[in-house]
């Protein structure tokens, strides 16, 4: 449990922290990744076996990728930066910070299976987890301090109302039902219901941010390679549990 509160506290200091490198849009879509990533991981941390369905659904996200990471995007806050010979956006920054909290979000996921097989109380494994989770963003916050792009630090009374809104509506109470729901389903189906959020994050996003949210058609057609996915799971899995009924 102490293991899965460090994971979910870097994925969260990594998704906000992509989210002020890049914008909302990018860093949804490269959380979308965690299907991808679940497929890579699962057989390793479980040693399991490979699923050939789940690996190629996956690696269908990266075409996805690789299309988001060279798309120009036409917004107001496009800055570049230079390392050696090469150079970087901060949109292509942004999504691989994003790519690096989906692993993270992916791992936590598996890790949870085994968890909720020794610990049948949903209730109790969420409480632990945040808990562990809440600590280890405290001593970050402390070593680091508040004014890094990666800080999560709450810096006025109206940030600390919409904290409390995001913490008990969009993470205690979804966390307590996807515990429930790798119960009775794999990591990899959760991931693919989870990457529906670029889905209505990216249209809100848009609709509350305007210019910094405009992108270009090459990013859609991304996204859209990348959220096929999640209807190919939906049919192939339907299927699977038909013939062996």
């Amino acid at each position: 449990m102490w293991l899965c509160g460090v994971l979910i506290a870097v994925h969260w200091i990594t998704f906000f922290g992509a989210i002020k490198i890049a914008n909302i849009s990018i860093t949804l879509a490269g959380i979308s990744t965690g299907a991808l990533w679940t497929a890579l991981l699962n057989p390793i941390l479980t040693k399991s076996k490979i699923d050939w369905t789940e690996l190629g659904l996956g690696l269908l996200v990266i075409l996805g990728i690789v299309i988001v990471f060279y798309e120009e995007p036409n917004s107001a806050s496009l800055e570049r930066y230079s390392l050696g010979s090469f150079s970087f956006t901060n949109f292509q920054i942004g999504l691989i910070i994003a790519l690096f909290s989906a692993m993270l979000s992916a791992s936590f996921s598996i890790l949870n299976k085994k968890l909720v097989s020794r610990y049948p109380r949903p209730i109790q494994v969420t409480f632990w987890e945040l808990s562990f989770a809440f600590l280890s963003i405290l001593i970050y916050q402390l070593i680091f301090g508040t004014e890094t792009l990666m800080s999560l630090w709450a810096s006025s009374y109206s940030n600390l109302l919409f904290l409390a809104i995001l913490a008990l509506l969009c993470t205690a109470y979804p966390f307590i039902k996807s515990v429930e729901l790798l119960k009775r389903m794999s990591p990899f189906s959760v991931m693919l219901a989870i990457n529906l959020e670029p889905v209505y994050g990216i249209l809100l996003a848009a609709l509350f941010f305007g210019a910094t949210e405009s992108m270009n058609p090459q990013f859609y057609i991304g996204v859209v390679i990348i959220l096929t996915t999640v209807i190919a799971n939906g049919i192939i899995k339907a299927r699977k549990r038909q013939n062996l009924s």
